[in-house]
């Protein structure tokens, strides 16, 4: 049906992610019409030279008045049901497969997005408790289609395949921005209610889609041509067991190279939740930019992140097809190599001083350092478990420590500038902290990378490509 219906599962998948990072991020833009803000004076800003604004940005009469603390509280509330969906997550995706997960998860965070203006009606607490639902169902997303694309992806085409759809979050974020930003301040039905009832009725228009064209695995699907199945079955890494064989519970929570990749992931995590979150507010409080102008260079921010992503990853499955690097080799330097730089991007922002193109230039490059090392690391993960029914609980075991940066990132920022948020020197200790964690990613992901498969994640006597086999050095787990 398609030219390559890899290629399409790839492309609907990260359509999936596109919708539930809209409806993630749809709470961010629309709060701040939901809520009475007071105006904010740009004359206040650390670099306010003439030129830069000199004027009052108008507040905001909303229908509630929540503290700016509640506000925190209220869309952190979403990590928390994040984190904890984590690991019940990878257990679905082992139990009735990624392809249903997945789905499960648009729909239902389609549907709690739906309730978003009613919630808040009745109470802030009864929104609260919507937005930790919403977390959790979103939360299913990651093991979800990582479990499923599992199937669907030959050796060679892994780290492309994987990043188009992960990048669809980077879009959905992107997009959402500007799509909620601009529906909240429409004057009709209240403006941000429209903000969430438009992505929850994109998010239910897809759900047919997947459930009609995708499926868990090729050999399911009909509308696959026998030759790209063939193709697939032959070169694909992932390996069946038996659907009532025990999951290594033991194994996985005891593995050293998971605990090691896991706080690796807080590594590199933790200073991508910095910058991403705070960046807006600095362009704002020191740069003297206005709210519109941060909301569209903290933007760039993501475009940056999408380019690095996909050119990495096509560049890290050329090198690993036509060199004579291993699969490691390439993502150990790939990884290291971007969190270096990433790291000395954010190093240099003082360097910039007042210079608008010049801070958000070296911000918006430090972005490489992530658009780098994820392919690596997501994929790599893939290597270290072949099979598709370990897979799921593992992935979710891992990734939830990325979400302890997600959690912790936001308050050490407040911390760290709470003297003076307009003090450039105050932000500088922002940026040289996220520096410094991305160095210490960098060669924390070059000295414990390595080659798969565990010996407890494949059944016995299972071949991977060449890069694999020559180095399964993996008897410590």
């Amino acid at each position: 049906m398609f030219p390559s219906y890899r290629l399409f599962m790839s492309l609907l998948s990260s359509f999936g992610l596109f919708m539930v990072y809209a409806m993630r991020v749809n709470m961010s833009v629309a709060i701040v019409k939901m809520t009475t803000q007071q105006p904010y004076n740009y004359s206040l800003a650390a670099c306010n030279f003439d030129g830069s604004p000199n004027e009052t940005e108008p507040g905001n009469i909303g229908d509630f008045d929540w503290s700016p603390s509640m506000q925190g509280f209220i869309l952190s509330a979403f990590f928390y049901g994040y984190l904890v969906a984590q690991f019940p997550a990878g257990m679905l995706a082992s139990k009735f497969g990624g392809f249903l997960t997945f789905g499960l998860s648009i729909g239902l965070t389609a549907l709690f997005t739906l309730l978003t203006q009613a919630a808040a009606v009745a109470s802030v607490w009864t929104l609260v408790a919507l937005r930790v639902l919403e977390g959790m169902s979103e939360g299913l997303s990651y093991p979800g289609i990582s479990s499923c694309l599992n199937n669907w992806m030959p050796a060679g085409e892994k780290t492309v395949l994987l990043m188009l759809s992960f990048n669809g979050a980077q879009f959905g974020t992107i997009i959402s921005q500007i799509v909620s930003g601009w529906l909240s301040g429409i004057d009709l039905w209240g403006g941000w209610p429209l903000a969430f009832y438009f992505w929850a009725i994109m998010g239910l228009l897809w759900c047919p889609l997947w459930w009609v064209f995708g499926s868990e695995v090729p050999e399911s699907n009909r509308f696959i041509s026998k030759h790209e199945l063939d193709y697939i079955v032959n070169t694909r890494n992932a390996t069946n067991v038996e659907k009532n064989s025990d999951i290594p519970w033991l194994k996985i929570f005891t593995s050293l190279t998971l605990w090691n990749y896991g706080w690796v992931v807080v590594l590199f995590n933790f200073p991508f939740i910095m910058l991403l979150t705070s960046m807006p507010t600095y362009l704002v409080n020191v740069l003297g930019f206005t709210l519109t102008e941060s909301g569209s260079y903290s933007a760039l921010a993501y475009v940056v992140l999408i380019v690095t992503n996909m050119a990495s990853s096509a560049a890290t499955d050329h090198l690993r097809a036509h060199t004579a690097l291993t699969t490691i080799q390439v993502r150990k330097m790939a990884g290291s190599l971007g969190m270096l730089f990433g790291g000395m991007c954010c190093f240099m922002v003082r360097l910039a001083g007042c210079s608008k193109g010049g801070a958000v230039f070296l911000l918006c490059l430090s972005m490489t350092g992530y658009g780098m090392i994820q392919p690596q690391i997501c994929c790599n993960l893939l290597e270290l478990v072949p099979n598709k029914r370990f897979f799921g609980p593992t992935f979710g075991f891992w990734n939830m420590f990325g979400q302890v940066s997600a959690i912790i990132a936001p308050y050490v920022t407040g911390v760290l500038v709470s003297s003076n948020e307009h003090s450039a020197d105050n932000w500088q200790h922002v940026f040289d902290l996220s520096g410094a964690t991305y160095v210490a990613a960098g060669v924390a992901w070059f000295l414990i990378a390595r080659a798969g498969p565990l010996p407890w994640a494949t059944p016995t006597g299972f071949t991977d490509d060449q890069s694999l086999i020559n180095a399964s050095d993996s008897s410590d787990d």
